[in-house]
């Protein structure tokens, strides 16, 4: 085969795999794809590395990017849509990263041998989710544990290996395929230590369906609000009492909210909490609780925007001036839960969507503003440095409210769930044009509820809402138009999974893996 041959059967080879990527990934979820989606991108990676031509490192960049590219772009068309540039923007940032990060594959393959070289391959997939969840242009939609969500009987095996051991397992299992495959081709037996490496990969998920979760514990009865209408106009904004009485009233409908313990309405379904400094004179929380008058063993979790000063406004570009009563204040995303008999419990949002609710490095890259797609009510959000991050009922069950883009944080997640008995998420959708990317968000937190051994209950307005058992099963999920409320019995969790108690570790063996490989190669000699 001439060289010009294999150069196009390498970019051939990647696009291949990038194709196979998009098909087995929700919604579409042919999953079983996922076991051999990289197998081409393999294949060109041994082509390329064979290549005699001093331009193969630029080959290799370009036939990873080209790869990953068409995987994350296909994927995530629903963005297009709703905020274009954004879609754009992150796409093509995300690949650019991850691919220059693959860049010295080539030259170790080169140095050392191919098995090193590729194991650098998969370092950089594993390091590059873990850069996704640690770093403020980083996203997590893509993490390759969570790809096999719409088959939750072959991922019960999350509870002891997390999402980040299945992404591992996933990329050895095509690597180890890529190499029988190579040597069956050239009429050679793959090998025992081949055969009894690929076994053991598969291992976990072929006991998975034989593994189940407790379903023993105290259960809780919990209802939540699905939604479907822009919470947001100046009138409501000023007077949040109007919404508040509009939401209870469609929440009242439900038969089943008399004997609910906890009830949830979807992230700033409030647009106007008010002072987050003190929350009990602020005309939302005297309102809820007047309601709440009616249904005196309610609790009530709802998402809205608080408000707290900023002394150092003038030289925060994130804060916003009141020019009336000349002060800088700071925007938050947070969730409430008030009940009659407890305090008035609050957590902000931490985990922001780069360039839609908060632009990174605005102070450094001014110019970066103009990225702005949708942002809310035009008000760029702050993280809340304080707060409560274990939340209780009235009848003191325990859980942690994450908001939206939060719940798809698995090393995040996994640290809220593991002193809680179960999971909220409040999830706001209703700038989302494409009901596609609220279905991608529940099926990551269906494998969050697998890993976590969690209880997950998801109101959205706009999207999906959603009560998810831990064990994967969603019981029950409402995504129409129509306002409603969804109720189920869930079990409450009653201790930490085999995971959460060494959640990270496997990426963290992974960046320990990247450098000593490299390093590795730098200082050995020459192959003969």
């Amino acid at each position: 085969m001439s060289n010009t041959k294999k150069v196009l059967l390498a970019i051939t080879s990647s696009a291949l795999s990038g194709l196979l990527l998009f098909l087995s990934w929700p919604n579409l979820s042919f999953y079983p794809l996922l076991f051999i989606g990289f197998i081409p991108l393999f294949y060109s990676f041994k082509l390329l590395s064979e290549h005699p031509s001093k331009f193969r490192t630029v080959l290799w960049f370009l036939s990873f990017f080209l790869a990953h590219y068409t995987w994350i772009f296909l994927s995530s068309d629903w963005l297009r849509d709703s905020a274009p540039k954004t879609f754009y923007l992150g796409t093509f940032l995300e690949s650019l990263s991850i691919s220059i990060l693959a860049i010295p594959a080539i030259y170790i393959s080169k140095k050392t041998s191919f098995n090193l070289g590729s194991a650098f391959v998969i370092s950089v997939f594993m390091m590059f989710e873990l850069l996704g969840q640690s770093w403020d242009l980083g996203t997590p939609f893509f993490i390759l544990g969570s790809g096999l969500s719409s088959a939750p009987y072959l991922i019960q095996c999350y509870e002891f290996i997390g999402i980040e051991g299945g992404s591992l397992l996933i990329l050895l299992i095509n690597l180890f395929l890529f190499n029988v495959l190579i040597r069956l081709l050239s009429k050679q037996k793959p090998g025992k230590k081949l055969l009894t490496a690929l076994c053991i990969s598969l291992m976990p998920f072929l006991l998975s369906p034989l593994l189940s979760a407790d379903t023993n514990s105290d259960k809780l009865f919990v209802s939540a609000l699905h939604y479907h209408e822009n919470t947001y106009n100046e009138k409501i904004h000023q007077h949040p009492e109007i919404t508040i009485r509009k939401l209870f009233k469609t929440s009242s409908k439900s038969v089943n909210l008399t004997k609910s313990e906890l009830l949830v309405w979807p992230e700033v379904a409030v647009s106007n909490i008010g002072w987050i400094n003190n929350l009990y004179e602020q005309p939302s929380s005297k309102a809820i609780l007047d309601q709440l008058a009616n249904f005196p063993n309610l609790t009530l979790c709802t998402g809205g925007y608080g408000f707290s000063l900023d002394p150092n406004g003038k030289d925060n570009p994130y804060a916003k001036f009141e020019g009336g009563r000349k002060f800088y204040y700071l925007n938050h995303n947070i969730a409430v839960s008030t009940n009659l008999k407890g305090r008035i419990q609050c957590r902000g949002k931490v985990l922001l969507v780069p360039f839609q609710e908060r632009v990174p490095y605005l102070k450094t890259l001014p110019f970066l503003n103009n990225m702005v797609e949708v942002i809310g009510n035009e008000l760029m959000i702050s993280p809340l440095e304080t707060g409560d991050e274990q939340h209780k009922t009235s009848q003191g069950s325990t859980y942690c409210p994450l908001l939206c883009y939060e719940s798809i944080y698995p090393l995040f997640v996994a640290s809220r769930s593991a002193d809680n008995e179960f999971l909220v998420i409040l999830s706001n959708e209703i700038w989302n044009k494409n009901i596609e990317g609220s279905l991608q968000y529940l099926q990551t937190n269906i494998a969050m509820a697998i890993q976590d051994r969690s209880a997950i209950v998801r109101s959205s307005n706009g999207g999906v809402s959603a009560i998810i058992l831990p064990s994967g099963e969603v019981a029950i999920q409402k995504t129409s138009t129509a306002p409603g409320v969804i109720s189920y019995p869930i079990p409450k969790k009653t201790e930490a999974t085999v995971y959460e108690s060494f959640a990270g570790t496997i990426y963290k063996l992974s960046i320990v893996g990247f450098f000593g490989i490299l390093l590795f190669s730098v200082f050995k000699s020459n192959k003969p």
